[in-house]
C-alpha cells in the first residue's frame, strides 16, 4: 500500500516538473516575440522584469498583434493544469499525512 502512494506522488511530482519546464518554455518564447515584433524593447523588458504574470499579462494583451494565439492557450492550459495538480497533491499529502507513523501526536490528525 505504501509503495503504490509513493509511486503516485513520484508520478505528481515528474508531471509537476513537465508542467513547469513547459510554461518556462512558453513564457521564454513569448518574451522573444516581444522583442522580434516591437519596435522598442519595452514589452520585451516589462516581460522579463515582471516575470512570468507580467509576461502572460502582455501575451494575452498582444496576442493578436504577435500572432502567439496558441502559444498562449498552451501556456493557460499548463498554468491551470498546475493549479488542479497542486490541489490534488496537497490532497494526496494531507491523506498520507494521517497514515504517517509519528502523527498521532499532530492536532487536526
Amino acid at each position: 500500500m505504501e509503495a503504490a502512494g509513493g509511486i503516485g506522488v513520484m508520478l505528481i511530482g515528474i508531471i509537476g516538473i513537465v508542467i513547469g519546464l513547459g510554461s518556462l518554455i512558453c513564457w521564454i518564447m513569448e518574451i522573444i516575440a516581444a522583442f522580434k515584433r516591437e519596435e522598442k524593447p519595452l514589452l520585451g523588458i516589462l516581460s522579463i522584469v515582471l516575470c512570468t504574470i507580467g509576461g502572460f499579462i502582455i501575451g494575452w494583451i498582444k496576442h493578436k498583434e504577435w500572432g502567439i494565439k496558441k502559444l498562449m492557450l498552451i501556456w493557460t492550459a499548463l498554468i491551470v493544469a498546475g493549479i488542479i495538480l497542486n490541489i490534488i497533491a496537497s490532497a494526496m499529502g494531507l491523506a498520507t499525512g494521517a497514515m504517517m507513523p509519528g502523527m498521532e501526536g499532530i492536532p487536526g490528525q
